[in-house]
């Protein structure tokens, strides 16, 4: 038995394909069905049940495939621990977040940069729902999202949380409301709402509003910022936001706009953090940009 079998079964499992795993691996299909064979006959147990569908884990086979796949796992660890003590990490780092995430993200950057020139790192924006997908399907290392049920449930996740925000209206410094502390949906019934355009914010409101039976008056949902914030100033509709980020947010800075929390029994929390693949390495790479991004989260003056 060797490393490279006990890497080849795994990615066999992964892909359900002999061919799939060899193309993966840059090996020759004829090179992986030798070594699984051989590593079934050393074994005497079949590993994998083939089919016109694809290939399989056999029942007595799955226990053996995930114990080989922790092996691989605590093995590409130790390789990337040995990178880190000798300062030679040379590697591609996915990171895929919200666009609420970007300030702290640009500002973790240039220091994690500079201490690790050789990381080729790419930053790419989507939905939250965008982000979780990928981070399953492996396409990128590190998720930057709100966390929420499906991502607690979730056993092929893992996940951690960074900092919690609370949600406020946005009105215009002449509303009736301007002189209020504290809102709740009740306060709102009446009033036109302008909502940002993502996912987790719009269930995050609905559900709200359902709650206490408050119809909503929804003017219009955008991506569009700086189109939401002069709704606002012009006193056209009311907005929402989650309070981080709100002094670092140069819209936002509008003298004609009060922040007012929204509050349902206390105030309204949304926690925000990182996720990642369980079926993927955690890289020294991923684990070195979290520290300087918590480093970053944790001295912003939100």
């Amino acid at each position: 038995m060797n490393f490279e079998q006990l890497v080849y079964i795994v990615e066999i499992a992964k892909t359900g394909s002999i061919v799939s795993a060899a193309n993966k691996l840059h090996v020759s299909q004829a090179g992986i069905s030798k070594a699984l064979s051989n590593l079934e006959a050393e074994l005497k147990i079949k590993l994998f049940k083939r089919s016109r569908n694809g290939t399989f884990p056999t029942e007595e086979g799955k226990d053996l495939i995930k114990k080989a796949h922790e092996i691989v796992i605590k093995l590409e660890a130790f390789k990337e621990e040995a990178k880190i003590q000798t300062s030679l990490i040379n590697d591609e780092l996915k990171v895929s977040t919200t666009p609420g995430l970007f300030v702290p993200i640009i500002k973790t950057l240039p220091l994690f940069k500079k201490a690790f020139p050789n990381v080729n790192i790419e930053i790419i924006e989507g939905t939250a729902g965008n982000v979780v997908q990928n981070v399953k399907k492996n396409n990128i290392n590190l998720g930057l999202v709100f966390l929420n049920d499906h991502i607690y449930q979730d056993e092929n996740l893992e996940y951690e949380k960074m900092f919690d925000a609370q949600l406020v209206v946005s009105v215009n410094k002449n509303s009736p409301l301007a002189h209020r502390k504290t809102l709740t949906p009740h306060d709102l019934g009446e009033q036109s709402l302008v909502i940002y355009n993502g996912e987790n914010m719009i269930i995050f409101v609905q559900e709200l509003f359902k709650k206490y039976n408050t119809p909503m008056h929804i003017l219009f949902k955008s991506n569009d910022v700086e189109g939401i914030i002069r709704t606002v100033v012009e006193d056209l509709a009311i907005g929402f936001k989650l309070d981080y980020g709100l002094r670092n947010e140069p819209y936002f800075q509008s003298d004609n706009i009060v922040h007012i929390p929204l509050y349902d029994d206390g105030p309204i929390i949304a926690s925000f953090g990182w996720i990642r693949s369980k079926n993927q390495l955690f890289s020294i790479s991923a684990k070195e940009f979290l520290k300087y991004f918590k480093y970053n989260v944790s001295n912003i003056n939100w």
